[in-house]
């Protein structure tokens, strides 16, 4: 249970954002020692020649430039995520306390019926059940109360012939929800195998909490 204390999940218990400043100066580092490299290669082609007869040529000329493209990128993703989460956080707090937050990936989420749009961003959880919160809408767009779900899991996907978590499954009385989580709020990526085993736990116990079996 030690992975429950974790930081990025108490961030999650609190509604916290990570500060973005580390991540956009990791990011800044990476994109001009990128551009310091391919510099280097250009003005010194014979490392390169070099490193050719070693296999490794190509990896040192295409590594700095998928750094050089992909640090941008992730940087104006994460900032959009920040400030579009942020509003949603506003909003949530004006009317409710949940006891969790989990962002979620709105596009790549699969169902097995379609949500009403905008779809949701981040999904609260308290005593009443899931509440999913979409952007520029002042209450949630979907509602799930514990007493109507049946099965809470890690949905499964084959990947090169194995079996690979891609989401949380929630099965209901009506519908199966496949929310693909994020590793924070305010950020834009999707959470690993381990991550998403760990937020199973969150959800299960909360659910026994709130919703404990009859006896």
């Amino acid at each position: 249970m030690d992975q429950l204390t974790e930081q990025w999940v108490q961030d999650l218990r609190d509604g916290r954002t990570p500060r973005l400043w580390p991540l956009l100066i990791g990011l800044g580092v990476m994109t001009i020692g990128s551009v310091v490299l391919l510099l280097a290669e250009f003005t010194h082609p014979g490392f390169v020649t070099e490193s050719g007869a070693h296999h490794r040529g190509p990896v040192l000329v295409l590594l700095p430039i998928l750094v050089l493209v992909a640090g941008p990128v992730i940087a104006i993703s994460t900032w959009l995520s920040s400030r579009q989460d942020r509003r949603i956080l506003r909003i949530i707090r004006a009317s409710s306390m949940p006891h969790f937050y989990l962002p979620v990936i709105a596009k790549g989420i699969r169902i097995s019926e379609d949500l009403p749009e905008p779809r949701p961003l981040i999904w609260t959880i308290d005593r009443a059940g899931l509440h999913g919160w979409a952007r520029n809408t002042a209450v949630p767009t979907v509602v799930v109360a514990w007493s109507a779900i049946h099965d809470i899991r890690v949905a499964n996907k084959q990947y090169r012939g194995q079996l690979t978590g891609y989401g949380i499954s929630i099965h209901t009385d009506d519908r199966t929800l496949v929310l693909r989580c994020r590793t924070a709020l305010g950020r834009s990526f999707e959470v690993g195998e381990r991550q998403l085993g760990v937020l199973l736990q969150v959800l299960s116990s909360l659910r026994r909490d709130f919703d404990p079996p009859e006896q």
